[in-house]
């Protein structure tokens, strides 16, 4: 829908099935010592403000949808976009200047700790969640630091996925880099911007027409599988609690005896590859991947930590994953919208923890848990979704709330090398997720890339005496280091 004043983009059914909170990331940059504050946050600013124009839907206010509003469903939301966003350079990007308080080799030689990370100061705007009132969809903030950046990016989940921020700050960082080194760069880029007459990113028909096209309808029948992988309970499940049931019971179940222990630990590749090879040595199955095994193994070890006498209930292992390539093979990369679907393997916790069990069996039944989710699931699933009739206090079927279950975010989408800011920043040296308001409610388990792109890291969050546990665990720190640079 289009007006003088701007476009209202309704969003699509699985974005308005995500729950409301935001996509967090914080990458950290060291500078050169000529690099000057106030020019690299011109840069920073100008790059945001280009990026945004290119991805208009990134700069529009998230709100509720009126009821008159065609197709319209209780608790709907839709996209406000304002006329020609980010091209009169009056996007905001928060400013801090921190240079007096934080060194930024500190932070090296620490391993960039979560423990310094407090979201009130680096990504203020980021504490906000009243979408009633309207949010921003991107909210940025550049923390200048002594000897470098923290580049503090978020965007609200309901918008923009976690593959489509990494998208974003791509083109975020490209932008920058141009301005640096192409001369003539942004008036070249505002001759291509007037000769577009629409943004691809700000289509969310797309999942829509790919349904339609395989023959979903109104009267589409889904199976129970087709709602778990869309992570919702399906109408067989009675009594399956529904969100504010289940966020009423996390804060009451809060021990406040318990400290919260945040670490990042490193695998680098050489340890990457080792573990695939032991993987396939332990189950006999080639088909094995690296990622099949990093998940087994940080499923097995931290169900081990958490229940040192684990008994016979059902530990389920649940990953997030991005839809995009099954749905489409390519056709999906520029949409930014949420394809986050959920693959998940279950079996006693005793099995899971026990010394008999191997890392490469874990492994290949996660392996087999990812490949049988078929895109005709994909499709399905998102059936399942657009024909709710409501999207109020649905009944998640997420893991890692309560009991031997957890689930896996994966952040590595785009290698860290590519967000390359120019001579001013360069490639982040790591990136951080901030989150500390969900510490207390799960265990936040999230897969990062690393700077050289051929392993990863891992934030791993646990009550303290469960973290001294897995510190001290054989057969993780086999793998696995504690960050330190």
């Amino acid at each position: 829908m289009d007006g003088k004043e701007g476009t209202i983009v309704a969003l699509s059914p699985l974005d308005n099935r995500m729950i409301p909170c935001w996509v967090k990331m914080l990458f950290y940059f060291s500078m050169p010592a000529e690099a000057k504050v106030p020019e690299t946050y011109d840069i920073l600013r100008k790059g945001l403000n280009m990026a945004v124009a290119d991805m208009p839907i990134c700069g529009g206010i998230t709100r509720p949808r009126p009821q008159d509003r065609p197709g319209w469903k209780p608790n709907q939301i839709e996209v406000y976009i304002p006329k020609d966003v980010g091209q009169d350079g009056t996007y905001p990007l928060d400013f801090k200047d921190l240079t007096s308080e934080i060194s930024y080799e500190e932070l090296r030689k620490d391993g960039f700790p979560m423990e310094a990370i407090d979201t009130k100061v680096l990504m203020t705007k980021s504490l906000n969640v009243d979408e009633a009132a309207g949010i921003q969809t991107t909210a940025a903030q550049a923390n200048f630091v002594k000897g470098g950046c923290l580049l503090g990016l978020a965007m609200w989940h309901h918008t923009v996925d976690p593959y489509g921020t990494y998208i974003f700050a791509r083109n975020w960082a490209s932008h920058c880099r141009k301005l640096q080194t192409e001369q003539g760069w942004e008036e070249k880029w505002k001759q291509g911007l007037a000769a577009e007459k629409t943004s691809p990113q700000d289509d969310r028909m797309a999942l829509e027409r790919l349904w339609r096209e395989e023959g979903g309808s109104e009267t589409s029948v889904a199976s129970d599988r087709h709602w778990d992988v869309v992570g919702l309970y399906p109408p067989s499940a009675k009594d399956a609690p529904k969100l504010d049931e289940v966020m009423a019971r996390a804060y009451a179940n809060i021990d406040p005896t318990k400290k919260v222990a945040c670490r990042m630990f490193s695998v680098p590749g050489t340890s990457f590859q080792q573990l695939k090879r032991d993987a396939i040595a332990g189950s006999g199955d080639a088909d094995i991947t690296a990622d099949d095994a990093i998940h087994a193994l940080l499923w097995r070890c931290i169900m081990r930590v958490r229940y040192p006498e684990p008994g016979d209930e059902l530990s389920e292992y649940q990953i997030a994953f991005n839809g995009r390539h099954k749905l489409a093979q390519g056709g999906l990369d520029s949409f930014l919208g949420d394809v986050s679907y959920f693959a998940t393997a279950a079996l006693p916790l005793a099995e899971v923890t026990a010394p008999s069990t191997s890392v490469g069996q874990l492994a290949q039944m996660l392996h087999k848990a990812m490949d049988s989710v078929s895109r005709e699931d994909l499709l399905a699933g998102y059936g399942v979704v657009h024909n709710l009739p409501s999207y109020v206090n649905l009944q998640y079927n997420l893991a890692g709330i309560a009991g031997p279950t957890m689930v896996m975010v994966n952040h590595r989408h785009v290698p860290l090398a590519e967000l390359d800011f120019g001579p001013a920043l360069g490639s982040p040296d790591c990136e951080r997720p901030p989150g500390e308001e969900w510490n207390d409610l799960f265990r936040r388990i999230i897969q990062l890339p690393n700077a050289s792109g051929d392993g990863l890291e891992v934030l791993v969050t646990l009550f303290d005496d469960e973290m001294k546990r897995l510190q001290e665990d054989q057969e993780f720190m086999k793998y696995a280091k504690l960050c330190s640079y």
